[in-house]
């Protein structure tokens, strides 16, 4: 919902923003629908509390996933840790630039 209103309150900074509003909005129905279903696929086909649980426990586990692959590791050396580190560096300077409208 941020990523639809920074486009509506900020066309200008987009070559196409009805693109950027439709993936934002997409983003958000998508999240909206995952979850719907992860309620449906607890409730609907778990019989006992235990495997209420179990599926919740499961669903938990594969939305964790990502951050097994995500490690500190990786970060360490990676370019949003550079960009965040040399702010303040030339080339990164419009990244952190706050715009008022």
């Amino acid at each position: 919902m941020e990523k639809m209103k920074f486009v509506v309150n900020h066309e200008w900074l987009f070559r196409h923003p009805y693109i950027a509003f439709l993936s934002s909005f997409a983003q958000a129905w998508i999240v909206i629908l995952v979850t719907a279903l992860n309620y449906i696929v607890i409730i609907a086909l778990s019989s006992t509390v235990l495997d209420i649980a179990k599926d919740f426990l499961a669903l938990a586990v594969i939305a964790e996933f990502d951050n097994f692959f995500y490690n500190e590791h990786k970060v360490a050396s990676s370019i949003p840790k550079e960009i965040l580190e040399n702010k303040d560096e030339e080339k990164y300077r419009d990244l952190f630039e706050i715009r008022n409208t």
